[in-house]
């Protein structure tokens, strides 16, 4: 991908003189306790949780068709947006704030929207008959299931990606887990391996046990998979399993650094998360009607240290709005997932599929910041300024599926354009 880039020098000067804060930052004001950054948005591979499907056992050499499109290579618009150069995936990430923690284990909250994300549904092969079957589809649910934020945002945190087991067929199908890492990176687990990753940077052991966290005697978490890197820092996963005893989901649980640091996670979805943090101080995120709140430590009533974020569920669970600690607000706006609609083919090395389905997007348009300016964003238009998404093979027999690049993006401000970029 390439990227044309316009921008007035004179302008932009005066933009900075007169004191307007940059409109793709989003930073809230917080005190020592809790220090707002945006040094998370450094890595450049982000997490790219595509199409979640499963490989066919209708022949023994048919192809995955689960596809993520790792990030390699990224353009940098600022220090909360990238492009990645060789899918045009948008990623938006901000930090909404950060808790010091012991021997420099801070607790960092940062939420990232990711476009190659903001699909509603994800692919589904489903049986017909012996040597038949067809493409159907499955609700995107995965980190609306973690996190609640909405299709295309999550937080920047590593997470086990699986089909819940009473949407599997298991007689026609096989099913992957997928571990996706906070650097972007994407790995299929199979057992005690992870495939095709030979080096020791991440192992992954499925074993259980308990930990009790060291200054919290009345929090205790389960886990049934460890995943451990090379700096000597571990995750901790708890199988979740539905009424019928089937694994419904897989979360996280614990992160615990070389020296036993412990921070301890209670996710749930669309009602929110409390985390334990190295020092036993418990942070919330709480859900009431459509608005998730976060509550600092700190928080009282006469000084309540709240963030805040409002979600709509009309065409698609979607984040609105996020407030700050001083009240500011910063808004967001999407796409039609009538217009931004693509498709997708699974397919056998011996047995084609000529059906496919829609897949929806809801794609980020327009971001609304505290001091007025606008970033927005257009996706997939092509030179006669037409809808032309992309296509991704999933396999070398005709498998695919569509999506929309990135295309360009600008920034405005009392009614003038800056940091105009195109991308090709």
């Amino acid at each position: 991908m390439n990227y044309m880039y316009d921008n007035n020098m004179d302008l932009l000067k005066n933009f900075d003189d007169n004191d307007v804060d940059t409109p793709t930052t989003e930073t809230p004001d917080l005190d020592e306790a809790s220090i707002a950054s945006n040094d998370e948005t450094e890595q450049s591979n982000e997490q790219e949780v595509g199409f979640l499907a499963t490989r066919s056992l209708l022949s023994s050499q048919s192809e995955d068709p689960t596809h993520f499109q790792d990030a390699p290579y990224s353009y940098n618009m600022s220090q909360v947006e990238t492009a990645t150069l060789n899918s045009g995936t948008l990623q938006y990430t901000v930090t909404d704030f950060s808790l010091p923690g012991r021997n420099g284990f801070d607790f960092v909250m940062t939420r990232r929207y990711n476009s190659d994300n903001a699909g509603l549904y994800a692919m589904n092969p489903v049986y017909d008959a012996p040597n038949e079957f067809h493409t159907s589809s499955r609700n995107n649910v995965h980190n609306n299931k973690m996190y609640g934020l909405g299709f295309g945002w999550y937080f920047v945190l590593p997470s086990i990606e699986v089909v819940p087991e009473n949407e599997q067929d298991q007689e026609h199908f096989t099913y992957s887990p997928f571990l996706h890492l906070e650097d972007g990176r994407n790995f299929e687990m199979n057992g005690n391996t992870l495939k095709g990753h030979t080096l020791l940077d991440v192992t992954v052991e499925q074993t259980t046990g308990s930990i009790q966290h060291p200054y919290r005697s009345d929090v205790t978490k389960q886990y049934d998979i460890i995943v451990s890197y090379k700096n000597g820092n571990k995750d901790y996963f708890q199988k979740i399993y539905d009424g019928n005893n089937k694994l419904d989901c897989i979360k996280l649980v614990v992160r615990q650094d070389r020296f036993l640091n412990t921070i301890c996670y209670s996710l749930a979805g669309n009602s929110g998360m409390t985390v334990v943090d190295t020092w036993g101080r418990s942070i919330v995120l709480s859900a009431s009607g459509n608005v998730m709140t976060w509550t600092m430590p700190d928080s009282t009533t006469e000084d309540p240290r709240k963030i805040s974020y409002t979600m709509s569920d009309t065409g698609g669970r979607r984040l609105t709005q996020a407030k700050d600690q001083k009240n500011r607000i910063t808004q967001y706006e999407y796409h039609s997932t009538d217009t931004y609609k693509a498709v997708c083919k699974y397919a056998s090395t011996e047995y084609g599929d000529t059906s496919n389905v829609a897949f929806p997007f809801l794609l980020l348009k327009k971001i609304t910041h505290p001091t007025g300016a606008l970033t927005q964003y257009e996706y997939g238009v092509s030179s006669n300024n037409t809808i032309a998404p992309l296509n991704l093979e999933i396999n070398e027999i005709g498998g695919y599926r569509k999506y929309f690049p990135l295309r360009s993006r600008k920034d405005t401000s009392e009614g003038v354009d800056y940091h105009t970029v195109g991308y090709t």
